[in-house]
């Protein structure tokens, strides 16, 4: 559920081999370009009642940073031209 979140900090030399990441990013982009908002972290409501944050434009900038940090990254492996 919180794969764009964890995915923004993947960078090529550190991303696993298996790349299904990349695909279930992809895969939950709706066709509108956003991903549905994912639970971020817990918040009060009322008196032992706790609820989540979540936020489709925080989620859509997640899977965002993560995407494009790792397509910068294999750039910076593979140069253009090499």
């Amino acid at each position: 559920a919180s794969l764009p979140w964890l995915a923004s900090e993947v960078t090529p030399d550190r991303a696993p081999r298996d790349l299904a990441w990349i695909d279930a990013l992809v895969r939950g982009q709706r066709l509108d370009g956003a991903w549905d908002a994912v639970p971020l972290y817990t918040i009060p409501v009322r008196k032992n009642v706790m609820n989540w944050y979540s936020s489709p434009m925080v989620t859509a900038s997640f899977a965002y940073r993560a995407l494009t940090s790792y397509a910068r990254g294999l750039r910076r492996e593979r140069p253009h031209g090499a």
